[in-house]
């Protein structure tokens, strides 16, 4: 994902979805990213 953060600062994170299919019909959406790299993109490094 890419995106502008407020302030104009540039986002950018992998993400992955797995989906759980049965039939027709999506059952289940799980979704994994990495929430430290997120965390420093949005607040800075140095954020406690």
């Amino acid at each position: 994902m890419r995106a502008t953060l407020a302030g104009g600062r540039p986002y950018e994170n992998d993400y992955c979805f797995v989906f759980t299919v049965a039939g027709d019909k999506i059952r289940k959406v799980r979704e994994y990213t990495d929430t430290r790299k997120g965390w420093r993109m949005v607040f800075g490094e140095e954020a406690r």
